[in-house]
Order: structure tokens, then C-alpha cells, then sequence
């Protein structure tokens, strides 16, 4: 392998996939319960009973792809978007932003895989992607293990590096389950801490090339002996089922419960946890890595009087969790892995997280940050395990003011922009970051990953908050009572009024591009992106801030 920098981002143009017949839109998200299948250096979208939706091309850097870079594994991260393992001597991780229809492209010195049709395995966690590494023969390409590629723009990190693996999944046990070479010795990691946490080996004889694991850490393998097996979680054989398709190489299952898995000549077969039924298709011959699209929730969280409520788009409550706050819980952002971060207080405050999965509750906080006590202040906003909250120069320690951004996997916190005092913040769907400064019109716009300013816009009309669409169009929610849409440049272009009383927050969601507002007596709006449809519902009396489930973070 050539040398390489740590990190090199080549962006492609996108690709009017709809002009070339090649299916929706590039814009049209990918659906919930389809399979994503990397073939033939292209990835298509098929529906489980076989039904083609779309055909992606996958570049390779530098336009030209060498004859050895196959692309080979898929994954879908919690935004919608993809990432790959695209190469064998010279792999990068390629992601791909579908509304965008763009690719970025990234790499790390010494990482390959050897050429074998059924390695190269990827797997996510939160904003991480974990890819296998092999020893082999290029030049500098001595290292192995398993390499840990920051998607928020973090050097690489390379561990379990005694190791040659072949595949890697994140189990629905939460673990990091990668397998070794040897085809039987599993590897059981902590993805958070990559701490080894046990080492379990399986039947020897069994030539696994793909694993999948299920909520009790039963493990699933795709077999170049044509089967499918089934494991107990100490590698104990439950279950085969033979799959009338040869060499097997890759596997994925479901969060309902459906596996699926293909095989080095294109066939793409399904079957339950119990292996008791088996359906198939075919896409092309050449070998095939898959993966599901995984669920997307367009549900709606509030935070209202120290209460996080979760509705339905109808306004269905559906849970209810108290919030740990010795003062006023304001604002909250929804990050990965059902991880929801929030503006717990006042002059003191804490960032507070959620984690929706265990029911843990974690607290940081960061010297001299405070906000004024107004019912509608305090914002948040979130891309990966970036978060980002609002300061103003109040009577606490220094009187400090501006954007204070924390690292959640660092635990460690710093200030910008701090000559304003702002009111809120979000992160817009186009990837920048938008504070909004308490004279209630100017909105600093920032670049998320550097914290350089982008530009400064002044809007006609005063809100409270803000966020902003895919294509930099602002929307604001106003003390007037009013909702407001503005251009990119702060135009206004329509506005409609609320019926109800000092609205204070405002999110879209990226779903289903859904506005949501909320009030200061609990009332919330739904409406579209052109204004044109209103319905409320109630989530108490008290004050609301609004996000959607689905995080707004994009790969940056």
C-alpha cells in the first residue's frame, strides 16, 4: 500500500441517478426493512421480496478503480446514510450521503484486507465505523486488527492488532463481534472502550466467513460450506440450514428478527432466527455483501417541566421519563443509538444524557457557562458525539458568553465564538451549525468540524429559535406567535400564524421533513416546510422544546 495521510476526503459530484435510469432520486431516503446489497462495485436497494428500488454506482478515488479494489461491505448509520469498505490492498471507507447524493472518501496507513472474495467486513457504532484489517504484502502494509475510523473527523485507531480478521458486527447485544481469519475464533469487544471482553471459538471445521448476532448473543454465520448456522452465545451449535447457494460470505439480521444473507455469486437468501424457512433471489453473479436498512422512528420528543415525553406524529403519547434536574430543563437534541442530550438548567446548567437503551443518566458541565433565565433560551444541538449548547454572560464565574462545544468522548469542553450571547442553536440539515443571537434576528452560521464562522445572516422578523433545511432555508418560531420561513439569506418568505401562545423552539425532522413547534404553554404545531398545514396537539401547560428521534447529524 502506498503511503497515505490519515485522513483524505475526496467529494463527487452527485449522481442524477434518476436522469440515468437508475432509479429514485438521489434525495429520496432509503426505506426502512430493505436490503442494501454491494455487488459488482455497485449497491442496490431491494425490498425483501425481491423487488428492485434503486442502483448506486460506487467510485473508487481517483476516478480509475484498480482491478483488485473491490468494494465489499455495507453499513447504514443512524442518519440514513452509508458507509463501505470499498478496496482490499488500498480500501477507504466510502460514505455516501443519499439526500446529498455525494461520496466522501477516507483511509488510514497500513489498513488492507487480503483478496478474498468474502473479507472485508464493516460494522457502526454510534459515529464510528469499524473495519477489519489483515496482514499483507504491500508496501507498509504489516499492521492487522481491526482499525476505528472517527466519521466525525477523529484520527483512526487501530486495536486487536495481533489479530487478522475477517469480518465484524455489532451485535444486537451491543457488543463488537469481529471474527478471525481462522474462520472459528470470535473476538467480543466493547465499543465504547475497545476493551476485549471475551474470546469464544466455534466448532472448528465450519469455514464461517460472515457472523450476525441477536439480542441474547446468539451468533449467526454465513458458511463457504454453503449453510447457515446458528450458535449459542459460548459458540455451542444450535441450528444449520442448508442454503442451496454456494460460498456464503455475509449475513445481517434484522431488528424483527429476519436474516439475511448472500453468497459469492449473487444470491441473497432469507430465514428466520430459528432457520426454519428459506426464500431467495438473485442479484448479478459476483459476490454480494448486504445489510438492512434499519428502522427510522418520526416520532417526537418534548421536553416540558422537567418531563421528557415521547409522542407519535398524531400526537399519541407513548412514554414518559422524569428528568434529573434540580432547576428548568430546556432544550434537547437526539444523537446516536437512542442517546438524547438535553439543557438541564439555568445559571448552573448540566448537559445531561439519556440513554434510552439502559435508562442511564450522564451529566457534564463546563466552567462559567450559563443562560439568562428567559422560559425560551438555552439551546442545544448535536452531530455525532459533538455537542454544541448556548452561553450567555450572566452573574456566574467570569460572565462568560458565546458556544461552548463538548466532546462526549473526550469528556473534555471549550468555548467559541464568544463576543455574543445566544439564544439558540441547531444543527441544519445542509451539515452547519446556526446560533441565533439573543437581539433575536442574527444568526451566526458555523462550520460544525473546524468552528470557523461561514457567514453572518439578519433576519427581518425576531424569533426565539431556529433550524434550518437541507437547502439552508430558515425556519424560526417567534414570541409573536407566528412560524417563519426565511431564504438562505434571511429573506422572508411566508410566515403563518401558530394559534398558539410564545413559541420557543422549532426542529424538522429528517424524515419526514415535518416542522415541529413548540410553546411556552405546552401547545405543539405540526405543519410542512411550505407553511401550507397546521394540527396541535398538547403536551401539558408548561414550556416545550421539540426534536425529532431521528438525529439531524450528518457525517462531516
Amino acid at each position: 500500500m502506498e503511503l497515505k495521510e490519515l485522513r483524505r476526503s475526496i467529494r463527487w459530484m452527485p449522481l442524477l441517478l434518476t436522469l440515468a435510469g437508475l432509479g429514485p432520486a438521489a434525495a429520496t431516503p432509503l426505506q426502512s426493512g430493505n436490503i442494501l446489497i454491494s455487488t459488482g462495485n455497485t449497491l442496490y436497494e431491494y425490498t425483501p421480496a425481491g423487488a428492485w428500488v434503486r442502483t448506486v454506482p460506487i467510485p473508487y478515488p481517483g476516478g480509475t478503480r484498480p482491478t483488485t479494489e473491490t468494494a465489499r461491505d455495507v453499513v447504514v448509520d443512524a442518519s440514513g446514510n452509508l458507509a463501505l469498505y470499498n478496496g482490499t490492498f488500498d480500501p477507504y471507507v466510502s460514505q455516501y450521503d443519499v439526500a446529498a447524493g455525494t461520496w466522501t472518501h477516507t483511509t488510514h496507513t497500513g489498513w488492507s484486507t487480503a483478496n478474498n472474495a468474502s473479507y472485508g467486513g464493516l460494522a457502526r457504532y454510534e459515529s464510528f465505523v469499524f473495519a477489519t484489517d489483515m496482514l499483507t504484502y504491500g508496501t507498509g502494509d504489516s499492521p492487522r486488527g481491526l482499525v476505528r475510523f472517527d466519521l466525525g473527523g477523529s484520527t483512526p485507531v487501530r486495536f486487536a492488532d495481533t489479530v487478522d480478521f475477517i469480518d465484524v458486527t455489532l451485535g444486537q447485544d451491543g457488543l463488537l463481534y469481529a471474527l478471525a481469519s481462522n474462520e472459528y475464533t470470535v473476538q467480543v469487544y466493547d465499543p465504547s472502550t475497545l476493551a476485549l471482553v471475551r474470546t469464544l471459538n466455534l466448532p472448528f471445521g465450519k469455514s464461517i466467513r460472515g457472523i450476525a448476532v441477536s439480542q441474547q448473543g446468539e451468533i449467526y454465520g454465513a458458511s463457504w460450506d454453503d449453510n447457515i448456522y446458528r450458535f449459542s452465545a459460548a459458540g455451542v451449535q444450535l441450528g444449520q440450514l442448508y442454503s442451496g447457494a454456494y460460498d456464503l460470505i455475509d449475513i445481517d439480521l434484522s431488528a424483527e428478527g429476519l436474516l439475511v444473507v448472500s453468497s459469492r455469486f449473487g444470491n441473497i437468501l432469507f430465514t428466520d432466527l430459528q432457520l426454519s424457512s428459506l426464500s431467495s433471489f438473485t442479484v448479478g453473479s459476483a459476490p454480494a455483501f448486504v445489510t438492512f436498512v434499519p428502522q427510522v422512528s418520526d416520532n417526537l420528543l418534548v421536553s416540558s417541566d422537567n418531563s421528557l415525553l415521547e409522542f407519535t406524529a398524531n400526537g399519541q403519547l407513548v412514554r414518559t421519563t422524569a428528568i434529573p434536574s434540580n432547576d428548568i430543563a430546556r432544550d434537547l437534541t437526539v444523537s446516536t443509538n437512542g442517546r438524547i442530550e438535553l439543557y438541564n438548567g439555568t445559571f448552573e446548567p448540566l448537559l445531561s444524557r439519556y440513554d434510552s437503551a439502559t435508562g442511564a443518566w450522564t451529566h457534564w458541565t463546563h466552567l462559567g457557562w450559563s443562560t439568562a433565565n428567559n422560559v425560551s433560551y438555552g439551546g442545544i444541538a448535536s452531530t455525532q458525539h459533538r455537542v454544541f449548547v448556548t452561553d450567555m454572560a450572566t452573574a456566574g464565574a467570569g460572565a462568560p458568553r458565546g458556544l461552548v462545544y463538548f466532546d462526549l468522548n473526550t469528556g473534555s469542553a471549550q468555548r467559541f465564538a464568544d463576543t455574543v450571547d445566544f439564544i439558540d442553536v441547531t444543527l441544519g440539515q445542509d451539515g452547519l451549525l446556526y446560533a441565533l443571537a439573543s437581539n433575536e434576528y442574527t444568526v451566526y452560521v458555523y462550520d460544525p468540524s473546524s468552528l470557523a464562522l461561514v457567514r453572518t445572516v439578519n433576519l427581518p422578523a425576531a424569533v426565539r429559535a431556529i433550524t434550518a433545511s437541507t437547502t439552508g432555508e430558515l425556519y424560526g418560531a417567534s414570541w409573536d406567535d407566528f412560524i417563519y420561513r426565511f431564504s438562505a439569506a434571511g429573506v422572508q418568505l411566508n410566515r403563518v400564524y401558530s394559534g398558539a401562545a410564545d413559541l420557543i423552539d422549532i426542529d424538522i425532522s429528517p424524515v419526514s421533513q415535518q416542522v415541529a413547534v413548540g410553546s411556552r404553554f405546552g401547545t405543539v404545531i405540526l405543519t410542512d416546510l411550505a407553511l401550507s398545514t397546521l394540527r396541535a396537539f398538547s403536551a401539558g401547560n408548561s414550556e416545550a422544546f421539540v426534536s425529532f428521534t431521528t438525529p439531524a447529524s450528518k457525517s462531516n
